[in-house]
């Protein structure tokens, strides 16, 4: 009797913190990230709509990505965008997309370096500035 008591004992206490560790684990990545500073965004249309300039907030895990997206989501600008993470690609920005035409796309540019990888995957810190530029393709995007 005493080991049936026993068993049972350490299964309410194995069930007890099992749910006290999904509580946790599941509650923390919905959680808010926490803003440590802002980022200077400008966006530069080339001449079609007035350049926008705003500082957005950053948190510890901010890309160029979610930084419009941030923009998009405070009223600033106007996102087209798919996919997400790493493959977040951006369509237009206030109506303005990619023009094969005319020749001009959005490029992105990190502290005035025009960027190696998509703006889902480049970290932003603050102070840092992003600018999209609505251009012909710059000639160092080939290097």
């Amino acid at each position: 009797m005493k080991n049936v008591a026993i068993c049972i004992s350490l299964s309410i206490l194995a069930i007890a913190s099992w749910g006290c560790d999904r509580a946790t684990s599941s509650s923390s990545p919905s959680a808010p990230a926490r803003e440590i500073g802002t980022v200077d965004l400008v966006v530069d249309f080339g001449g079609v709509h007035e350049t926008v300039e705003k500082a957005i907030p950053c948190s510890a895990d901010s890309t160029v990505f979610t930084t419009l997206k941030r923009a998009d989501q405070h009223g600033d600008l106007e996102l087209d965008a798919s996919g997400s993470g790493e493959t977040a690609f951006i369509n237009g920005i206030n109506g303005l997309a990619g023009d094969t035409k005319s020749g001009k796309f959005w490029f992105f540019y990190v502290n005035g370096q025009l960027a190696k990888q998509g703006c889902g995957a480049t970290e932003v810190d603050p102070g840092d500035k992003v600018e999209w530029r609505y251009q012909e393709q710059p000639a160092e995007f080939d290097e």
